[in-house]
């Protein structure tokens, strides 16, 4: 990286950034130059067939591809032209580049179907999302994901808990679902806990040194998922997960990175 711009910008400290880290040729013409369509050899300069970055609002092109991150950013120059299959990855990206909210916006703004794997010190984070709409947070992790026992579950057998908290490292399945199928807890309260613990989840990603994120594109999603109503809000899941976030992580962010914040909670 040779250079950033944090938004908002105008069009003037666009163009004066571009212009800085341009690399331009010699604009001054040979004295023996014959001709301004044909010029010699000595004052032509070569810098290659480098192909240039185009960003889509915050999300790199050259990343959308069917097999992978590996792509060749030369052949995507517009974004309608893009082949998007059904499934495999559709987007990816790190934190030291493109922030958690460009990707939660991505998600909305194509009205994508999938989960966004958020890889970082501990286990991953998924968010599934349907048709653009965040459904739930999640983790294969049972401690990571709820590692207290919710006052819901007080009169619930110890051993029945153990056993259901088990059950995402293999389904992924948040543990107030599997116990709301099961009839052991009420509905509604169930969702209002996988909402909860789900945003908790979320909210160590926004302050974490570094987060991989890739978004695998599928037709549908888990059956477990559909007893959960999505969220078309992609402001309100984020502020959800920011109002979680404690001030004294905040202060181990750095400037730079303070700037890929919301701008509505940046400060």
């Amino acid at each position: 990286m040779v250079g950033f711009l944090c938004k908002p910008f105008t069009s003037e400290t666009l163009t004066e950034i571009v212009e800085k880290h341009t690399p331009r040729a010699d604009s001054a013409t040979d004295e023996n130059t014959t001709s301004a369509d044909q010029p010699s050899e000595e004052t032509q300069q070569d810098y290659g067939d480098e192909p240039a970055l185009e960003e889509h609002d915050g999300m790199a092109l050259g990343d959308v591809t069917s097999e992978g991150i590996e792509s060749d950013l030369g052949d995507q120059a517009d974004a309608s032209e893009i082949d998007i299959p059904e499934s495999g990855t559709f987007f990816c990206g790190d934190t030291n580049f493109f922030s958690l909210h460009s990707a939660l916006r991505a998600i909305a703004r194509e009205k994508l179907t999938g989960t966004l794997w958020a890889f970082w010190k501990k286990e991953p984070v998924e968010v599934l999302a349907q048709d653009g709409q965040i459904v739930l947070v999640t983790s294969r992790d049972p401690n990571l994901y709820c590692p207290d026992a919710p006052f819901t579950l007080v009169n619930l057998d110890e051993d029945r808990i153990a056993e259901t908290r088990e059950q995402p490292r293999e389904t992924i399945c948040p543990l107030f679902i599997s116990l709301a199928r099961e009839d052991l807890i009420v509905r509604e309260p169930a969702l209002q806990l996988v909402q909860h613990y789900g945003q908790k989840l979320f909210a160590p990603l926004w302050t974490a040194r570094r987060v991989r994120f890739v978004f695998e594109k599928s037709a549908e999603l888990p059956d477990f998922a559909h007893d959960v109503p999505g969220d078309p809000h992609v402001y309100q899941c984020a502020m959800g997960t920011l109002r979680l976030t404690h001030y004294q992580e905040l202060g181990k962010v750095d400037p730079i990175r303070r700037a890929s914040f919301p701008a509505y909670t940046r400060y």
